[in-house]
């Protein structure tokens, strides 16, 4: 009976510890994901000064057949710049990361390329990519052996998916906003958005037998500031070397055949 009583309040005491120590690595794992400032941009200045905002310029990276050449730019949220690694990468095509040469050792996983400048290796003239607080987070540039139809996109044309508004109206531009496409010549002073600004995009094609881009978009069509499953997906495109805002591939008339199916 002694021995009995022993191991239940032995097991008794076990598991209250067990109880314990969850709850403590529950509070421990929200205390850290309440002290992380929001991934993204602060574009409210209030709450930018709550988590100041600092900057980082890369190393760049040379648009083939081309002079120009893209200094990306991050930020950092200094309050947090020890507390997660990795700066967070904006991808180049499908071959290069900016993630390790933007100091990923050194800075806060917070750090989000926001812009780019431009430089004219010849020249030395610079300007920036963007007017305003934005995301960008790939650039696709043109590969070497563009002439034979390689790579992702023509000859000289450069594609940007970057988030340049806060579509769900929270003050921080992030992964929650809407991605768009931009399309632009080496020296970007042509660069144009030509996905609608209230869709994300999923994924992008180049075809070069068509000479057009094609994009898989998501639209906000229940007009609840998100992106899901609710809202369906679509087909647009653009030509790849005059691109202009892109047009919907399948023909309404279709598109009612299609809905009628499943409804």
């Amino acid at each position: 009976m002694v021995l009995k009583r022993y191991n239940e309040i032995l097991f008794a005491v076990l598991g209250t510890l067990a109880v314990l120590g969850l709850f403590a690595l529950a509070l421990s794992l929200i205390g850290r994901t309440t002290a992380s400032p929001t991934d993204g941009i602060a574009i409210n200045q209030t709450m930018a000064a709550k988590g100041k905002q600092n900057l980082i310029v890369c190393p760049p990276v040379s648009v083939a057949g081309s002079d120009f050449e893209y200094f990306p730019v991050g930020v950092v949220v200094e309050a947090n710049a020890d507390m997660r690694p990795g700066v967070a990468a904006m991808r180049v095509g499908r071959r290069q990361s900016f993630g390790s040469r933007c100091g990923g050792s050194y800075f806060g996983a917070d750090a989000r390329i926001f812009n780019a400048i431009v430089r004219n290796r010849v020249s030395g003239e610079q300007a920036l990519i963007l007017d305003g607080p934005a995301q960008i987070q790939e650039v696709t540039l043109p590969d070497p052996e563009c002439d034979s139809g390689e790579g992702d996109v023509p000859c000289g044309i450069v594609l940007w998916k970057v988030r340049t508004q806060d579509t769900n109206h929270d003050n921080v531009i992030n992964r929650d906003d809407a991605l768009a496409v931009a399309v632009s010549h080496a020296d970007a002073k042509d660069l144009r958005v030509v996905t609608p600004s209230s869709a994300t995009v999923l994924a992008s094609h180049w075809d070069p037998a068509a000479n057009k881009f094609y994009f898989l978009i998501v639209e906000d069509t229940n007009g609840d500031g998100g992106f899901s499953g609710e809202d369906g997906s679509e087909i647009l495109e653009t030509s790849a070397t005059n691109a202009a805002l892109a047009q919907a591939v399948v023909e309404p008339s279709v598109m009612e055949r299609l809905v009628k199916a499943v409804r």
